[in-house]
Formats: structure tokens, C-alpha cells, sequence
């Protein structure tokens, strides 16, 4: 009997030592740790909003608990930014897609030897970035913000690799940049299998840094649509006005059907740029997808004199956002539809640009959909001057518009 239940004994802890930190379903960090190798074979996290596993996505050595990575990320979810209509924008995938995300970000932390990408076929990421990019100055800002961090926190990334796993700068180097391609293909690497790059004049970029020789001797021969293409580009760089004049074609806004930045939202850091692209017969009120025209630009930007410029050339200085048609479902992410320019400048801008846009005839008195004028989007925004100027400019109108 005694032999019995030692062989019991021995059979029991022969089968603990042999079971498999994945039987139970649940990743913890202290298996990360201690069975890297196994723990991140896992490969079924579901495809929609439940996982049939379980997984602990803030291990302290899980890239998403590194401080210096933490605004990095955060541009990184945030230039993704799913619609939270899920169900007809996106569809469920997008919490599956967080989770392999994730799980990506603990196994580069814990097991950066183990990794290989999950991504199969699309390796142009940062050439389309670059592209949205130029497609509006918001879109500019965003590019110019997320590629100033991703080369402040490159350096570290390899020094805590080097640190925490005691290996050599050539293999940090390594591991840093699949980190940092993860995150950047987090963000923005979801673009459609069948996206080519614009076609643009030869050389564009020798231009954009100033050098021109090359792209002169190209316009001739460029189409149309190249030189729209180079020409929204260069308008963004400040390009200088001979090769502005020199792009400059009489063409129409792209298919007025079908709505796309207006090129004008391009030059609003050059009142003269702009009065060239109007005398080449470009709309002031050329608007994108959810209604936003140049001058909401000029204004978020704070550029006064453009904003003069479009406001004497005819913009509608009370447009509002809105869709293009009517539609149930619209995946723009907008909720504040109907708001002004004035609504935009209480929100974004200053005393100055508000008595630009009252002086041309902006409605104090306009709401949005929800309600809101423009001393409401001060008061949210904590524009404390902007709200105490349009308060008294509410006071001094009072019987200007009915109630």
C-alpha cells in the first residue's frame, strides 16, 4: 500500500510538471515569464468581441506599460480611432484586432526573439501615411507629431532592451524597430489591399526640400492630375510662388460628386497662395466629407490674413458641417453637425479671429444639432476669454434674433 501511494505521489507531480500553462485558458504575467516560449504560441484570441482564452494585457514588461511608450501608443490608437459604430463601420473585428495587438505588445516585451509579424502583403504603412498626410494641415499635424516621437523614443526603446535582456545593441536595434513597426502598423497600416501611391510630377520630393532643378525640367510633360497631386504637396511646403504659378492649371475641385479637402486648406499659411489658387478659379467653399471648408483651417491654424482673404473672396462665413447626403449610418465620427466657423473659432481660436468672423456677418445665435452656439464650444474648450467676449457680445445683441 505504502508503495502505492508513493508511485501516486510521483505520477501526480509528473503530470503537474508536464501540464501546459495554456490548459487553463489563462495567460498571467508570471507565465510570460516564465514560459515565454509557450505562452506565446497562442494563437486562437478570437475574432470578434470575446477571446477564447483570457490574457493579461498589462505585464509590467509589456510595451504598453513602458512610460516613454506611452504617447507614442496613444497616437497610435488615436490615428486608428475605430468608429464606435462597430457594427456597420468597422464590424466586431476591431476588438479582436486590439487583442492580437496587445498580446503582440507583451510577447515584443517578454519573448522579442519569438516574434515574427503578423502582417502578410501590406508593407507600404509609412508611404501611405505620408500620403494622408499631405491631405489636409490636421492630417499634416498628426504625421509631423507621431514622426518627431517615433524618433525620440527609438534610442530607448533599445536601451531598455539591451538593459532588460542583456543582449547587444546590433539585436536591440533589431527587436526596437519590429516594436515600433507594430505600433506604427497598429495606427495606420489597415489601408486597402489595392492602394498605389498618387501619381505625382517626378522628383516632388527633391521639391518639397527645396531643391527644384529637377522638377522643373518635369512639369512639362506631367498630366494633370500630377501636377495636382505635387501641387497639394508643395502648398504644404511653402513652395516657392514661381513653381506654385508653375503647377497651377485651370482645373476644376475632383469630382464635385464626391467631396475631398479642398486644396485651398493646403495654402492657408499663404494668404498669397491662396489668392492664386481663387484666380485659378478654386472655390472658396470647397469642402470634405463632412462639410469643413478652408476657412475652418485658416482659423484652427490661426491665420488671420488667410482668413481675410477667403472671407473677401466670397466663403460663407455661417457654412455648417454636414454629409454630403443624407445617409442613416456615416462613419466620419463627427457628432456636432451643423457647426460654424464661429463655433470653430470659440473652440480653437481667439478673441481676434472671432471679431473677423462677427465683423463679416457670423450668426452668434447658430446651434449645432445638439443645441450648441459658439459660447457653449468656448465653454467646453475652457476658452475663458473667448467665452467672457462672446457673453458680452450676446448681451449687446440680445433682440438681434429671435428665440
Amino acid at each position: 500500500m505504502r508503495c502505492i501511494f508513493i508511485f501516486l505521489i510521483l505520477l501526480s507531480g509528473v503530470s503537474s510538471a508536464d501540464e501546459s500553462p495554456l490548459s487553463d485558458r489563462k495567460v498571467t504575467c508570471e507565465e510570460m515569464e516564465k514560459y515565454p516560449e509557450t505562452v506565446f504560441k497562442l494563437g486562437d484570441l478570437g475574432s470578434g468581441h470575446s477571446s477564447p482564452n483570457t490574457v493579461d494585457y498589462r505585464c509590467p514588461k509589456s510595451l504598453n506599460q513602458l512610460s516613454f511608450l506611452d504617447r507614442l501608443i496613444g497616437q497610435a490608437s488615436s490615428i486608428r480611432s475605430p468608429s464606435r459604430l462597430a457594427g456597420h463601420c468597422t464590424g466586431s473585428i476591431v476588438h479582436a484586432q486590439w487583442r492580437y495587438y496587445h498580446f503582440d505588445l507583451a510577447k515584443l516585451g517578454y519573448y522579442p526573439q519569438g516574434f515574427s509579424s503578423r502582417k502578410r502583403g501590406k508593407t507600404k504603412g509609412m508611404e501611405y501615411f505620408k500620403e494622408w498626410s499631405y491631405h489636409s494641415l490636421y492630417n499634416r499635424s498628426v504625421y509631423k507629431a507621431y514622426i518627431a516621437e517615433l524618433e525620440k523614443v527609438r534610442p530607448l526603446l533599445v536601451g531598455w532592451y539591451i538593459e532588460t535582456h542583456s543582449i547587444s545593441r546590433k539585436v536591440a536595434k533589431k527587436y526596437a524597430e519590429n516594436a515600433l513597426k507594430v505600433i506604427s502598423n497598429y495606427g495606420f497600416a489597415s489601408y486597402s489591399y489595392s492602394w498605389k501611391s498618387e501619381e505625382l510630377v517626378p522628383f516632388t520630393d527633391q521639391a518639397t526640400k527645396g531643391v527644384y532643378a529637377n522638377f522643373i525640367r518635369s512639369i512639362d510633360d506631367a498630366s494633370d492630375t500630377q501636377k495636382y497631386n505635387s501641387l497639394r504637396r508643395l502648398l504644404v511646403h511653402n513652395a516657392s510662388r514661381e513653381i506654385i504659378e508653375g503647377l497651377i492649371v485651370p482645373v476644376q475641385e475632383p469630382n464635385s460628386r464626391k467631396r475631398s479637402e479642398s486644396i485651398l486648406s493646403n495654402a492657408v499659411y499663404s494668404p498669397s497662395n491662396i489668392q492664386m489658387l481663387l484666380a485659378a478659379g478654386f472655390s472658396p467653399d470647397g469642402q470634405n466629407e463632412f462639410g469643413k471648408t478652408a476657412l475652418y483651417y485658416a482659423i484652427q491654424f490661426g491665420q488671420y490674413d488667410s482668413a481675410k482673404v477667403l472671407l473677401n473672396s466670397g466663403a460663407n462665413v455661417n457654412h455648417t458641417y454636414q454629409l454630403g447626403r443624407e445617409s442613416g449610418w456615416d462613419c466620419t465620427g463627427i457628432e456636432r453637425w451643423g457647426r460654424t466657423p464661429l463655433m470653430h473659432a470659440a473652440q480653437h481660436s481667439d478673441i481676434e479671429m472671432i471679431k473677423l468672423l462677427l465683423e463679416a456677418g457670423a450668426d452668434l445665435h447658430a446651434k449645432d444639432v445638439k443645441g450648441a452656439s459658439a459660447i457653449d464650444y468656448a465653454k467646453d474648450s475652457l476658452k475663458q476669454g473667448n467665452e467672457n467676449f462672446l457673453a458680452k457680445e450676446l448681451e449687446r445683441n440680445s433682440f438681434s434674433k429671435p428665440l
